[in-house]
């Protein structure tokens, strides 16, 4: 089944002139249909796109694929040439200092123009964090839809005992 849709990948990029270095598919958890695409290409212009919109709208693509050949649910992560990787650290630098001035001004920050994943990927990167001052909530409908990262001042409106008063 792989190797099925291995070839249907390479097909896929090869029909629209892309050229291929390597293609690797890892499974990261077999019982829960969790897979990796690796590709390594000159071509990564393409396959990415602005914003990593051609990414995205792929991997869903595929993931789609990814089902109808396994009979179930599945769900393909997909890194090209480590961008997902730096798309990544690079929202988490951006949280870092959205979270910095949220706490240091102890005011509500919004963060615009995260795709509803970087918007997912920024609420799990903070409450990690387990910071009780601090929770985030996302506003807006559509293209106008944004993170806020919201300092809540709750902490100081409880008694010693933990009861509000």
């Amino acid at each position: 089944m792989l190797d099925d849709f291995t070839s249907l990948i390479r097909d896929f990029y090869a029909g629209i002139g892309v050229t291929l270095d390597s293609l690797e598919l890892v499974e990261e958890d077999a019982q829960k249909n969790i897979y990796r695409l690796i590709l390594r290409t000159p071509d990564s212009h393409i396959v990415i796109g602005q914003r990593g919109k051609n990414l995205d709208a792929t991997a869903h693509i595929f993931s789609r694929m990814l089902e109808r050949l396994s009979g179930g649910r599945a769900r393909l992560h997909m890194e090209v040439n480590d961008y997902t990787l730096s798309r990544d650290e690079r929202l988490y630098r951006l949280i870092e200092k959205k979270l910095a001035l949220a706490l240091e001004t102890q005011r509500d920050v919004f963060v615009e123009r995260l795709s509803s994943y970087e918007r997912k990927k920024a609420h799990d990167y903070i409450s990690e964090k387990w910071l009780t001052e601090i929770s985030t909530f996302s506003v807006g409908e559509g293209h106008d839809r944004k993170l806020c990262i919201s300092y809540s001042r709750w902490l100081e409106s409880l008694s010693e005992d933990g009861v509000g008063i």
